[in-house]
């Protein structure tokens, strides 16, 4: 009995696909009802009077070959993953959208040419399906990363494929790329909030072991200051250090919250009055030979940020412009609103494009070279010579810029300079104004 069920079954499958090769429809989730499965044909089918028979094709209750092929073929062309098929020769004859994306050219210039020329000869899902290589069917994977013809390096995962379509028939190569730049940035910044993690915590115990130290300067310089009269001839230094050591306090206190990854109070703010404010400082303490120059937006909108650390980040940035200039040059502060793109987002996931208000720091200095722009932000790294500098400075300040969810990035050539930018969101009560922008570009 359940051999003639079964046989009934496929009859009625049989069918249903015929029917739906003659005249296909299309088919809706909704519309699915239990007529659909409903299969009346009592003949049993053979593999002579239908081709249907000995597809290798995968077959459903709901959805017809055809209708499953279609759905498939959709699956397979807005797949996140870069797709790409081509025969034993290397000439693709298949790839998908996120393939075309990855090489950066519409699909149909591609169809048709060799691996070799869209990825280089060193690709490496190319060698292994070699015409001089056994015919199996097998699979394999492995990470390569790839030089781009516009000079950006790619890392992929690679899983390689050759389908064996039987005797007579060559085999077809299918392969999937998956990018993983996100994933390596990812684990380079962990790696970097590791190390600065380290580096907070022996940090953290002298900066607190400092703060003893100032709290007695502070309170010596106040004790003198409540038992002089301001004509004194030594009040004025007196009240100096008093204030000196009271901001030193302060700075201590801020550098242990960061440490501790203490959660800061945030204010809204003008960015503009933060940058002259530090503009001023470092005209006073830079080299004669280095012009403090600044070009603030007009229509500035404001920023939730905490004063005492954006005034920080700007404070490292122009100390590390000054010192890229020992012959002298220009300091230029900026300020202004912008439309940031998805490209500019590329180096931090987690920024999204939109709207933000950037402070920028350019200086006409020595400039950063190529190889040493990714090692920049990790803690203790320094160019400067001994003494000179701890490596803390610009790793601080991405911390820092990151704990406000905006990102910072750097554009530098040897011999001309470098720019750092610093994107912050706008505070809330702003998000809706309308405000003319710029385009960022990266």
């Amino acid at each position: 009995m359940e051999h003639m069920d079964m046989r009934h079954s496929l009859s009625g499958a049989r069918a249903c696909w015929q029917q739906e090769l003659e005249a296909p429809q299309e088919v809706r989730a909704d519309s699915l009802g239990a007529e659909d499965f409903a299969w009346s044909s009592q003949e049993t089918p053979s593999e002579g009077d239908d081709p249907l028979w000995n597809s290798s094709f995968p077959q459903t209750a709901f959805l017809s070959p055809h209708q499953t092929l279609e759905v498939t073929r959709h699956c397979v062309e807005i797949a996140a993953e870069a797709l790409l098929a081509f025969t034993r020769e290397g000439t693709v004859v298949y790839l998908n959208r996120a393939c075309a994306a990855l090489l950066g050219q519409p699909k149909e210039t591609l169809l048709g040419k060799r691996v070799e020329v869209l990825f280089g000869p060193d690709c490496p899902f190319l060698t292994p399906f070699s015409p001089s290589e056994p015919r199996t069917c097998r699979s394999w994977t492995c990470e390569w990363d790839w030089f781009r013809p516009d000079g950006r390096v790619i890392p992929l995962a690679i899983t390689c494929m050759e389908i064996d379509q039987g005797e007579g028939t060559d085999p077809i190569c299918v392969v999937s790329l998956e990018d993983l730049s996100r994933i390596r940035l990812l684990e380079e910044r962990l790696r970097g909030s590791q190390k600065l993690e380290a580096a907070g915590g022996l940090a953290a115990g002298i900066v607190h072991d400092i703060k003893s130290f100032l709290s007695g300067i502070l309170g010596c310089a106040r004790f003198l200051l409540a038992e002089l009269d301001e004509r004194h001839a030594h009040y004025g230094e007196l009240k100096s250090i008093a204030e000196t050591a009271n901001t030193a306090i302060d700075l201590a206190n801020r550098l242990l919250a960061l440490a501790r990854g203490n959660s800061s109070q945030r204010l809204v703010c003008s960015l503009n009055r933060l940058v002259e404010r530090t503009a001023a400082v470092l005209q006073r303490s830079v080299a004669q030979n280095v012009r403090v120059r600044v070009s603030l937006c007009e229509e500035m909108p404001s920023v939730l940020c905490n004063p005492g650390e954006i005034e920080q980040v700007l404070m490292n940035l122009g100390i590390n412009a000054a010192d890229a200039m020992p012959n002298g040059g220009e300091l230029l502060f900026r300020t202004g609103v912008v439309e940031v793109d998805e490209e500019t987002c590329r180096p931090d996931p987690q920024f999204r494009p939109g709207r933000y208000v950037f402070f920028s720091v350019q200086d006409t200095g020595v400039g950063i070279p190529p190889y040493l722009r990714r090692k920049i932000f990790e803690p203790l790294f320094t160019t400067k010579q001994p003494g000179k500098g701890t490596g803390m400075g610009l790793a601080v300040a991405e911390s820092i810029v990151r704990e406000h969810r905006g990102l910072i990035t750097v554009d530098s050539r040897v011999g001309v300079g470098s720019r750092f930018t610093v994107y912050l969101p706008l505070a809330v009560e702003e998000q809706a104004e309308p405000l003319s922008v710029e385009t960022a570009k990266a």
